[in-house]
């Protein structure tokens, strides 16, 4: 009898986690024409910059995998970036500054 010897490959479209999002604006004019923040955005180093609305604020979620932004308190977040408590990341509870 021969050893078979089966190679793991990953199946597409099933890694975990939610789509990379669109670039961002770059000017403040553009970023707030299309409903965008012009603010502290979290998560690139604290600088200014566009903070995007998203399409399914308000939705209630479990987790941020399931936002376009973030799942805080149990909603989605109006916009891309989030912060303050209650943000859920893969089933932890965090606070973001």
């Amino acid at each position: 009898m021969g050893l078979v010897l089966l190679a793991a490959t990953p199946v597409l479209g099933a890694s975990p986690g939610k789509p990379a999002p669109a670039p961002a604006p770059a000017t403040r004019a553009e970023c707030e024409a299309t409903g965008g923040r012009w603010d502290d955005v979290s998560g690139r180093g604290h600088v200014t910059g566009c903070n995007p609305p998203t399409s399914d604020g308000g939705k209630a979620c479990t987790d941020s995998d399931q936002c376009q932004g973030a799942c805080q308190r149990g909603t989605c977040s109006t916009h891309r970036s989030a912060r303050g408590c209650g943000i859920i990341e893969h089933g932890k509870v965090l606070c973001i500054d």
